[in-house]
């Protein structure tokens, strides 16, 4: 009886307490709208207890505008809508007394007053017959404009400085669409001084076209700078020597100049050397006899060489430049061959023979051109005349002396050999 009366007792409680639970909570529905009252969808609200900042709702409102949240009441809200296009609205307080608040949103007009497209540049791309490639993607990981070479893919740079493409003949180097007149070293040493970022881009042409010189064979690369850079005036000067019998002297000067609109430079080199050649050899051709032979030649040198060249860009369409260059080469010849015959059991000399020969070759070379370049529009048409003249010299004079031990001072032949030609 005790157990039945404790379980009433429990149950009338639990219903007691389930009624004033239900009798604290409640609902709120919030409607979303704009001033002409038209529902805002999709706008996010938040419902935060002002009691408890920590406890917060969050719902979308639908097709209609409105959010319907459950409440405490007798507590106190504050309620927060944001959509994109509109201006935040804030409300509070809200009151569990109120089932249904409405808020009212502005449009948020935004002008756009810019808009940047950026893309990541291709390091290279094609173009009709040559390759061109863009510096920029590795400009920042380079410390020249030499190392910038290096990093190119297709490019094979050598410890000389030569640039190598496809092939085993190093490739011409032209900056700004000219020919550099220099040694591999010196253009080098000048791509080493440029920074970077001062390479516009880099044109490369495999198989150059018949409009560009035949000794480009190997390729050309084309080294385009940005605007309002000059390279200045650059040069080197070497000189050495080397000694065993004979000594071998060398001396060189090189200058370029790069100005803006006009180009120069100018190479100088001279050269002394002297060589020799000395063969030796012994033949058996009988039992009992032997041949003894002794050549000894020397092969002295002088060589000088000069090249220069002008450019001056005339106009923006309209471009000049002149080329020329001077070889002087003298050598000479001495060569002596002794011949003996002898018997090897009695050590008899059966035959001597000595032949003297002295030789002199001078040649002269001198190459001088013009080129006229027009430039007809900007996809790079252009119409260009070369004017040229080469002329080569070649004198050459040889005197034979035969002489044997039995005939030395009666027996003299001289000959010479005159030679010389021009070409145009």
């Amino acid at each position: 009886m005790i157990a039945f009366r404790a379980f009433c007792w429990g149950f009338v409680l639990i219903a007691i307490f389930q009624a004033s639970l239900f009798a604290q909570s409640g609902s709120i529905q919030i409607r979303l709208q704009e001033a002409n009252q038209h529902a805002v969808i999709g706008a996010t609200l938040q419902l935060a207890d002002r009691a408890d900042t920590t406890r917060k709702l969050y719902a979308l409102s639908d097709t209609a505008g409105s959010a319907t949240f459950s409440i405490q009441i007798g507590h106190s809200y504050r309620v927060l809508a944001t959509s994109v296009g509109y201006k935040p609205v804030r409300k509070e307080p809200l009151v569990a007394s109120q089932s249904i608040v409405t808020l009212v949103m502005t449009p948020d007009n935004v002008q756009l007053q810019a808009v940047s497209v950026t893309a990541a540049k291709a390091l290279v791309r094609q173009e009709d017959d040559k390759t061109i490639v863009d510096p920029e993607p590795i400009a920042a990981t380079s410390t020249s404009a030499y190392e910038l070479l290096e990093k190119t893919p297709g490019l094979f740079l050598d410890p000389d400085g030569n640039v190598y493409l496809s092939s085993t003949t190093p490739a011409t180097i032209y900056i700004n669409g000219r020919e550099q007149k220099m040694s591999a070293a010196d253009i080098a040493s000048i791509l080493k001084s440029l920074p970077p970022n001062s390479i516009a881009r880099m044109e490369i042409l495999r198989t150059p076209s018949a409009r560009y010189d035949a000794s480009s064979s190997g390729g050309i690369v084309n080294i385009v700078l940005k605007k309002g850079i000059n390279l200045g005036l650059t040069g080197s000067a070497n000189a050495g020597f080397n000694q065993g019998r004979f000594g071998n002297q060398f001396v060189g000067v090189n200058l370029n100049n790069s100005q803006g609109k006009r180009s120069a430079y100018l190479n100088l080199n001279y050269t002394r050397r002297n060589s020799y050649e000395q063969v030796q050899t012994n033949r058996t051709f009988s039992p009992d006899s032997i041949l003894r032979q002794n050549a000894y030649t020397t092969y002295p040198a002088q060589v000088f060489y000069t090249g220069y060249g002008l450019g001056f860009e005339l106009s923006r369409k309209w471009d000049l430049n002149l080329d020329g260059r001077f070889s002087w080469n003298e050598s000479s010849s001495s060569a002596s061959n002794s011949n003996q015959i002898s018997q090897l059991s009695t050590g008899r000399l059966a035959s001597d023979n000595l032949n003297l020969t002295d030789g002199s070759n001078r040649m002269v070379s001198i190459s001088q051109g013009a080129n006229l370049k027009y430039k007809i529009d900007t996809l790079g048409s252009e119409l260009i005349t070369d004017v040229s003249y080469n002329f080569t010299g070649n004198r050459g004079i040889r005197f034979f002396r035969p002489n044997t031990a039995s005939q030395r001072e009666s027996a003299r032949l001289a000959m010479v050999i005159l030679t010389h030609n021009g070409t145009w």
